[in-house]
């Protein structure tokens, strides 16, 4: 693109798998959108986030044709800073000596979500892709939010959870302690293996990670669609499980008796499984009949942006958000 703009923010997302990286002008045109692989300094340590990140942002810029000063604000939003009064200032310090110049907002990747899905007015979101989590935003622009540190802080039903449901179901099938199940036929298929204990000794023995578990969420989805018993049980504790955590946060965010927006993001949910989604709408509207369920419509770099906007804060941001959030190259495709 041969533009020459000197007042931009840029926002990054990044998460363990994969990174976003966007530039917009101060009036909301999204001029580049580059990705790259994940930038969680839980995996990589700062210097290794820091690396991606900086070669990104350096593409992203020379995309959109970017000349003169830099931009007047960079929102870092990134999976792994779950403790923001421990994490983020940390990272902050050593992103400030990459990018000195702009104003910085560096926060958990969950914001992204967030701000991506309610373009920064009062709302909720509840993520679920390889783990899950959930944040709202009050009428007073305070945010609230779950610990998110895995099992340890009472978190369940990402990707990896559901994976180890999935696996744990058709051992015991196999091996004669469970029911049977559908779920047994799926993970060999999945895995090509004549058996799910080949399965379980691969990732025992290291032989691939325990991480690609998450990739038999289609496999319970499909069999949840067949009517398998099992199937049905994991997926109807992830709907209880996505309504508790969207009530929690419409009572914290203090939105129970307003019309707020519950926002449904990440790979599981925008799978749009039929009984899944269908059935979370309908809890959440059991539960808190005033707030309104929608899938994110458009990348959660969208809110990093949206973030670097409100810190640039060169005027007003509302318009603003709207055009990142409408933008064409942002927008998710069914």
């Amino acid at each position: 693109m041969d533009a020459v703009v000197t007042e931009i923010v840029v926002g990054v997302d990044g998460g363990n798998s994969k990174t976003d990286v966007a530039v917009a002008d101060t009036r909301g045109r999204v001029l580049s959108l580059v990705t790259g692989p994940g930038s969680s300094p839980d995996t990589l340590g700062v210097d290794g986030a820091l690396a991606v990140i900086g070669d990104l942002v350096t593409d992203a810029l020379d995309q959109a044709g970017v000349t003169g000063k830099g931009p007047l604000g960079l929102a870092t939003l990134l999976a792994g800073l779950d403790l923001p009064e421990e994490d983020a200032p940390a990272f902050a310090v050593a992103l400030r000596a990459r990018f000195p110049e702009p104003v910085q907002v560096v926060d958990n990747d969950t914001v992204a979500a967030l701000l991506a899905g309610t373009g920064g007015a009062p709302g909720v979101v509840v993520i679920c892709g390889a783990g899950i989590n959930a944040a709202g935003l009050s009428a007073t622009g305070q945010r609230v939010g779950f610990l998110s540190l895995g099992q340890l802080s009472g978190d369940w039903g990402g990707g990896l959870s559901l994976g180890q449901e999935v696996l744990w179901h058709a051992v015991r099938d196999e091996d004669g302690r469970g029911p049977r199940t559908a779920l047994t036929a799926g993970v060999r298929e999945h895995f090509g293996t004549r058996s799910v204990t080949e399965v379980v000794l691969a990732i025992h023995r290291g032989e691939f990670p325990a991480g690609r578990l998450a990739e038999l969420v289609p496999v319970l989805l499909a069999a949840d669609g067949l009517g398998d018993p099992t199937a049905e049980t994991i997926v109807s504790r992830l709907i209880r499980e996505v309504a508790d955590m969207a009530q929690v946060m419409l009572d914290r965010a203090g939105l129970t008796e307003t019309p707020a927006p519950v926002v449904l993001a990440g790979g599981v949910l925008t799978s749009r499984h039929g009984r899944l989604v269908d059935e979370i709408v309908r809890e959440v509207a059991v539960r808190s009949p005033k707030a309104t369920v929608a899938m994110l419509g458009c990348r959660p770099v969208a809110g990093a942006l949206i973030a670097a906007l409100q810190a640039a804060a060169t005027g007003p941001t509302e318009e603003a958000a709207e055009r990142v959030i409408a933008a064409p190259e942002l927008r998710l495709t069914d």
